[in-house]
């Protein structure tokens, strides 16, 4: 699925206005994001951080290695 930066960014504030969390991880299993970079990704938060600086924290941590973390707390 070809997909242009705005319709990415878009999607991002859909999320965001829904409260879900976003994961560069899981974005990659998302078609929009499919075969896209890191990079590629980290840019389309960026488009909305520089409009928006007070909307979200990027973290910069790795969402596997994390979750397995907070499984070992519980």
């Amino acid at each position: 699925m070809a997909t242009n930066p705005q319709a990415r960014v878009l999607k991002l504030l859909k999320k965001f206005n829904n409260g879900e969390k976003v994961c560069i991880d899981i974005l990659k299993n998302d078609p929009m994001w499919e075969s896209k970079s890191d990079k590629t990704i980290r840019r389309d938060l960026d488009v909305i951080k520089e409009y928006f600086p007070d909307s979200f924290e990027i973290i910069r941590v790795n969402y596997y290695e994390n979750r397995r973390k907070l499984n070992q707390k519980n």
